[in-house]
């Protein structure tokens, strides 16, 4: 099993973002970067603190590849990429012409829709309040569980800040992956290691001259019982 875990972990993430790539294909992308980003980071605070990271190299490439392949797919089939998306934002669902250079706008929408935001979130603080505990339970608790968590929240936040529309400053639909990041962060708060446990396992117990680790052979019991 311990030489299957590997593999079976990266044919998960390979055919999970595969398959998402079908429905859909731009959050597969993020998605498959932000894990990339997050696993080199971890890389680095492994290597500093001269412990194993071999597997996290590993695991960082395997999301490098597949956000390059899952890019080359979408441009091979013709689909939409950002500037489309932006010229989207800004023409109105095309309804006006294409501009020449859509970027120094929509970065003033960016602007305007993250102030907006905010606003919204300080009248109705409950994704704050969420990520704060998400945060809490971070310092508090260590686990492999985080890295996901963080680059899904880095997802979540990379797509909607693809599509400053305040259309969807009332939705969830584009940040849906942010609310990963308390869904799998806040749980670490109620797992508790057990108290009292000795990390020391129970040497052999001297049984008759040898040792016996809890169980007791048929013969031996016989022999006991005579």
């Amino acid at each position: 099993m311990a030489a299957a875990g590997p593999r079976t972990g990266a044919a998960l993430v390979a055919g999970g973002l595969a398959l998402m790539f079908f429905v859909r294909y731009s959050q597969a992308l993020l998605l498959a970067a932000a894990l990339a980003g997050v696993l080199v980071l971890r890389y680095g605070w492994l290597r500093l603190k001269q412990r194993q990271f071999t597997p996290v190299l590993r695991a960082a490439g395997l999301c490098a590849g597949l956000t390059v392949g899952i890019y080359a797919g979408a441009h091979l089939l013709g689909w939409p990429m950002g500037e489309d998306s932006a010229q989207d934002l800004l023409t109105h669902h095309y309804q006006r012409p294409d501009l020449p250079d859509p970027w120094p706008e929509f970065f003033v929408q960016e602007g305007v829709f993250w102030s907006a935001w905010l606003r919204r979130q300080a009248a109705s603080p409950i994704l704050p309040v969420l990520l704060a505990l998400s945060a809490w339970a971070m310092l508090r608790r260590r686990s492999v569980v985080l890295p996901v968590a963080l680059a899904a929240g880095a997802a979540g936040l990379l797509n909607q800040a693809g599509h400053p529309n305040l259309g969807q400053l009332y939705g969830f639909r584009l940040i849906v992956f942010l609310w990963l990041v308390p869904a799998l962060v806040i749980p670490l708060l109620l797992d508790r290691p057990a108290r009292g446990a000795s990390p020391v396992p129970a040497q052999p117990e001297e049984v008759g001259g040898g040792q016996r680790d809890g169980t007791v052979g048929i013969a031996h019991q016989v022999r006991e019982r005579t």
